[in-house]
């Protein structure tokens, strides 16, 4: 991962944004909201893996589906 993100950030500081990258969940009908601030990890992240947390409503059915990606991209 470390390469994937131009080696511009430790595995240990990596780790610690994944492990603090929170979404709140709404409500069972509706979606989630990111309950975490943003950074320059964060944003490296979501541009390098394309997907968005940081600043959208995510509906159930795409919080699914990126958990599905990001398990497939090992």
């Amino acid at each position: 991962m470390e390469k994937k993100l131009g080696e511009e950030f430790t595995c240990s500081q990596i780790l610690e944004t994944l492990r603090n990258m929170n979404v709140t969940l709404l409500s069972k009908d509706s979606g989630y909201i990111p309950s975490y601030k943003r950074t320059k990890i964060t944003d490296k992240l979501h541009s390098s893996f394309g997907f968005r947390t940081d600043y959208e409503f995510i509906r159930k059915s795409t919080m699914r589906t990126i958990i599905k990606e990001t398990k497939q991209k090992k």
